[in-house]
């Protein structure tokens, strides 16, 4: 009893691990392929919150939630479909569209953040 008190507290030279550190290096290099195919991580999220709040507003017959997930789900697909397919390229105009929004409505601040952070 007293192991699994340990391994719950992780103070046992054996702690528990949810994930290998092989699938940790594997999902980030799944994560920076996508990034690099949706055109850029501002753009990317752009497409997914239009694409949220677009669906949950249109779809009122599902509650927010859902709906919202659904539009999420579905942009976060077709921002990083290939460069000749018009839905990804709609889906990548909408993201630019509310990146560049975003950027004015803050001054542009999250961008020189960014940019100051690569340049050091």
């Amino acid at each position: 009893m007293a192991d699994l008190i340990s391994l719950a507290k992780g103070d046992s030279e054996n702690q528990w691990q949810l994930v290998s550190p092989k699938t940790v290096a594997d999902m980030r290099v799944a994560l920076r392929n996508y990034v690099q195919r949706a055109g850029g991580a501002k753009q990317a999220t752009g497409a997914i919150l239009v694409g949220a709040t677009v669906s949950a507003a249109c779809l009122r017959d599902l509650p927010y939630v859902p709906a919202a997930l659904l539009g999420a789900s579905s942009s976060a697909y077709a921002v990083q479909l290939p460069k000749d397919n018009r839905i990804g390229e709609a889906a990548r105009e909408a993201g630019r569209g509310a990146a560049s929004f975003w950027d004015f409505v803050t001054g542009g601040s999250w961008q020189h953040a960014q940019h100051q952070k690569r340049n050091r």
